[in-house]
């Protein structure tokens, strides 16, 4: 179901947001400010990600099938949006996490 794979997403990108932070601050330690800020604004696009998972995930909590109740057309928010970005953001962060389909 949708929602299961929408909370392996949203804990997949938690995982990214803890490595990226992480990185960050190396990064400035090292004194290498522009890849700090590359992975600082990473991780502030994988938690709205995560704000966006977790209103999907309650929105589309009440038994009827995701894809219908979540791909409004034309809205940039949709199922499909979310699966292709977090697929890309997955897939640029390890290579062994399951694909949403």
């Amino acid at each position: 179901e949708c929602r299961a794979q929408f909370l392996r997403c949203r804990d997949a990108l938690e995982h990214f947001i803890e490595q990226n932070t992480s990185i960050a601050i190396e990064f400035s330690a090292a004194g290498c400010e522009a890849n700090a800020r590359t992975k600082t604004i990473l991780a502030d696009v994988e938690r709205i990600l995560v704000r966006r998972l977790n209103f999907l995930i309650s929105f589309g909590s009440n038994g009827t099938p995701c894809d219908r109740e979540l791909n409004t057309a034309g809205d940039p928010r949709s199922w499909e949006t979310m699966v292709n970005v977090c697929n890309r953001l997955v897939a640029n962060n390890t290579s062994d996490h399951p694909r949403i389909s």
